[in-house]
C-alpha cells in the first residue's frame, strides 16, 4: 500500500467512530422521547345522568391519566348515577390511543362497550371504569381529549 493511499484512508476512520456515537445518542434520545402525558375530561350530555369518582361522593370531571408509555393499559373507576336504563358514549382521543368503557352487569361481571355503542345500565347506580391502551408510535407529548356520555 502507498503512501498516498494510507493518507486516503485515515479520515475514514475516524469518521466511523463519530458517526456510530451520534447514532447511538440519537437512538438512546428517540427510545426516551416516548413518555405521554395525557388529560380526559368527562361531559355529561343530558342531565339525567351524573358521572361520580369512585368514592360516590365526588362528581368527576377531570380524568389525570398520568405518564403513560407505549403498550401501557390504565384503568379509571367511576359510577354512573341516572334514572335511564340507556345511554351512549364517545370520545375524540387521538387515534393512537385506544378507550374503552367497561360497565359492571352483575356483580364481578363486566362488559365492554366500544364508542357510539348503546349501553344497558339495571341500577341507579352503576360502576363502570375507562380502560385507556397507549398503542405503538404515539406522538410524545401533552394532550386532552373528552369522554361524552349521555343518556338516551
Amino acid at each position: 500500500m502507498s503512501a498516498q493511499q494510507s493518507q486516503e484512508r485515515k479520515p475514514i476512520y475516524l469518521i466511523a467512530p463519530v458517526l456510530a456515537t451520534l447514532i447511538i445518542i440519537a437512538l438512546a434520545y428517540a427510545l426516551s422521547a416516548k413518555t405521554i402525558n395525557t388529560t380526559g375530561i368527562i361531559v355529561s350530555g343530558d342531565l339525567n345522568l351524573e358521572v361520580y369518582e369512585d368514592d360516590k361522593t365526588t362528581i368527576l370531571e377531570l380524568i389525570d391519566w398520568g405518564e403513560l408509555r407505549p403498550g401501557q393499559v390504565k384503568v379509571y373507576y367511576a359510577w354512573f348515577r341516572t334514572n335511564t336504563t340507556h345511554i351512549s358514549w364517545n370520545h375524540d382521543a387521538p387515534s393512537y390511543l385506544n378507550l374503552d368503557l367497561v360497565v359492571e352487569t352483575s356483580p364481578n361481571l363486566w362488559q365492554k362497550h366500544v364508542p357510539n355503542s348503546n349501553v344497558t345500565l339495571n341500577k341507579e347506580w352503576t360502576h363502570i371504569y375507562f380502560e385507556l391502551t397507549v398503542l405503538p408510535n404515539p406522538t410524545p407529548g401533552d394532550f386532552s381529549f373528552n369522554i361524552i356520555i349521555s343518556a338516551m
